[in-house]
């Protein structure tokens, strides 16, 4: 009887060791693989909009935008759209922050258990240009590559330099640096904008337009105009360089590099 008793107690031991490591065992297995799901793939757990973050990872020269409102509104808007998500799918997220045109670059950055902090750089505005957009003709803000960033109506910033156009152009989102006249502008803003020597002349630029071959036309905000020939950027920026503190002087004027003065 006794070994009976015996026996019967080794069985539940063993069973009831089976029984514990195997418990031990799936725990393992399951946080293995939610490991192996949070740093290798996109699929993450968010319960709900405020769990993801923005934290913007350089403050623009120009703060053009109140980016924490903006991303307050576009997080709410976008979990509406995709709230149907539990364990949820960054693909999406990730499509609809490059759709973003004044984001320059971003990465998600995965907090666990269920957070996501997006941190992102933004373009910076140098040059605006009228734009037609579904039969709508309104002022876009370019940065220095050409992207279109946004309207000038959203920004807080109204007085940056426009481009003279004859008639607006058709709206398209990027490479407008592919038109000589528009580059040749965006290459000239952004030299006198980066140029603390030259940053009050910038800001008194109200219009500017390239003319092949070599000239440039600049209208500043006090009513001076005038016209620069020049085969270089570098040219021109001396000419301005010249008369920063007195650029009503030029009114008027034809300026002939290499030639004369007209």
């Amino acid at each position: 009887m006794f070994l009976k008793k015996v026996k019967w107690i080794k069985a539940f031991y063993y069973f009831y060791m089976c029984v514990l490591w195997g418990v031990i065992l799936c725990i393992i297995g399951f946080l293995g693989w939610q490991g192996y799901l949070f740093l290798t793939s996109h699929l993450f757990v968010v319960e709900n909009p405020y769990n993801v973050e923005f934290r913007l990872m350089e403050q623009p020269d120009l703060p053009y935008l109140d980016f924490d409102e903006y991303f307050l509104k576009w997080r709410n808007h976008f979990f509406s759209d995709h709230d149907f998500f539990y364990i949820y799918n960054t693909t999406p997220l990730r499509q609809e922050l490059q759709e973003i045109a004044f984001v320059d670059d971003f990465y998600l950055e995965k907090r666990y258990p269920d957070r996501v902090t997006v941190r992102y750089t933004v373009r910076e505005p140098v040059m605006g240009i009228p734009l037609i957009r579904k039969g709508e003709a309104e002022t876009y803000l370019l940065d220095a590559e050409g992207h279109v960033i946004l309207p000038a109506e959203q920004s807080s910033i109204r007085q940056l330099p426009s481009y003279l156009a004859g008639d607006p152009y058709e709206f398209r989102r990027s490479r407008w640096r592919a038109s000589n006249s528009i580059r040749y502008c965006l290459d000239l803003l952004e030299i006198l904008l980066l140029d603390s020597r030259m940053e009050a002349v910038y800001w008194q630029v109200k219009g500017i337009q390239y003319e092949a071959p070599d000239e440039f036309l600049l209208t500043l905000r006090d009513g001076t105009e005038f016209s620069i020939h020049a085969q270089t950027l570098e040219e021109v920026v001396a000419v301005l360089r010249q008369y920063a503190h007195n650029l009503e002087e030029l009114d008027g004027q034809n300026i002939l590099i290499r030639g004369e003065n007209e």
